[in-house]
């Protein structure tokens, strides 16, 4: 579930229910179209890419590093809402994974970072395939850069 500032749809203009779980839909002040249910959501600047974010039945499992996206923590919370909590471990401070349509899964977080960092920074991204790190800087919009194969 999202935690971003989120206000119910309920005018004819209004999003259509979740096409994911039929839960009601909330657009925030970003133009953001998110599902309070299931986390799915759609950017209106994504080339009408969707995705989960934070979703509880999304796996992360088998994810490596593929290349880093420079933005700002308050950039990411306000196109993604606020983040996962850090990794047992200590590694993380915060963490989002967003799944999108087709499957592909993607990860933003801060490695090995004594704080969550605040100014712009390169967030470390991980994923399955190159492709996470592709559908990252198509949905987000923000500089990324990749790892060499």
């Amino acid at each position: 579930m999202n935690d971003t500032k989120q206000t119910p749809t309920t005018s004819p203009k209004d999003p259509p229910p979740c096409p994911d779980c039929g839960g009601q839909t909330f657009r925030d002040e970003s133009r953001i179209t998110w599902c309070h249910d299931c986390g799915w959501n759609h950017s209106p600047k994504s080339s009408n890419q969707t995705m989960k974010i934070n979703s509880n039945d999304t796996s992360v499992n088998g994810t490596s590093l593929k290349g880093y996206v420079g933005t700002t923590y308050d950039n990411l919370v306000k196109l993604l809402g606020e983040p996962l909590g850090g990794s047992s471990d200590g590694k993380t401070s915060c963490e989002w994974i967003l799944e999108f349509e087709d499957g592909t899964v993607a990860t933003i977080y801060d490695w090995k970072q004594k704080q969550t960092p605040k100014d712009h920074f390169y967030w470390s991204v991980g994923g399955h395939t190159y492709k996470a790190l592709e559908q990252v800087k198509e949905f987000t919009e923000f500089e990324t850069k990749q790892l060499a194969y």
